[in-house]
């Protein structure tokens, strides 16, 4: 598996999907962003298949950072049944990364 970039009909069938599904809202400027992909993409490894890891460029998808309200970045949305379940800004670990995905399968 890998980190997958979405689009914004792609993230809206993503999240009619049963399961866990993790979104990074980043961009490339954003130095914290960029701290934080090796992390992502780790964490991905870790979890494997029990998640669906995904990115979404907020310059690429201006529509889809704003419906979301996202007000910086980097910030990870997390959905479970096509809902939103959890939130966090900042770079965060791959441990704490994978650790977030485990707590909501």
């Amino acid at each position: 598996m890998s980190v997958k970039k979405m689009t914004t009909s792609e993230f809206n069938k993503a999240i009619q999907q049963d399961g866990v599904q993790l979104f990074r809202f980043w961009a490339p400027w954003c130095p914290p962003c960029m701290m934080m992909k090796p992390f992502y993409r780790d964490a991905e490894q870790r979890v494997g298949k029990a998640a669906l890891f995904a990115e979404v460029n907020i310059d690429e998808q201006q529509a889809l950072a704003a419906r979301h309200g996202i007000r910086s970045i980097p910030t990870l949305v997390v959905y479970k049944n096509g809902k939103e379940v959890q939130r966090m800004s900042g770079v965060m670990s791959s441990k704490d990364i994978a650790a977030l995905a485990e707590k909501h399968r």
